[in-house]
């Protein structure tokens, strides 16, 4: 990283807590209230609401395209006894997917991890 990258960094640091919010928000712990102030909650009802929320988007997965096919293809594959081979990708979500989806068909059918760099 050059000197010149270095110098238009700058760090924002958020102002302390006031102390009003602190006193609204005094059931939680220290570092939590100035984490609720700096996104701006500075009430206990403001602060619960965001803290107990809940997703506001469907969660049910047969809303994927062709989710339905590929359930009727795995259990296909399960009741025929063929091999399944999983492939998933590198990020977070991708090792995780993938880790929970070999884990849940081990048992059914036979299930491969295949591990390769180049994918």
């Amino acid at each position: 990283m050059t000197n010149e990258i270095i110098k238009e960094k700058r760090w924002i640091i958020p102002p302390l807590i006031s102390g009003e919010a602190d006193s609204a928000l005094e059931k939680f712990p220290p570092i939590l209230r100035q984490i609720l102030f700096n996104r701006g909650f500075a009430t206990d009802a403001d602060a619960r609401a965001f803290l107990n929320a809940k997703p506001n988007f469907n969660t049910d997965p047969f809303q994927m395209t062709d989710m339905r096919k590929a359930v009727e293809r795995i259990q296909l594959a399960i009741q025929k006894d063929e091999q399944i081979a999983i492939y998933g990708d590198y990020d977070v979500d991708g090792v995780t997917s993938t880790a929970l989806l070999v884990d849940a068909l081990k048992n059914k059918c036979q299930c491969d991890w295949l591990h390769s760099e180049s994918l």
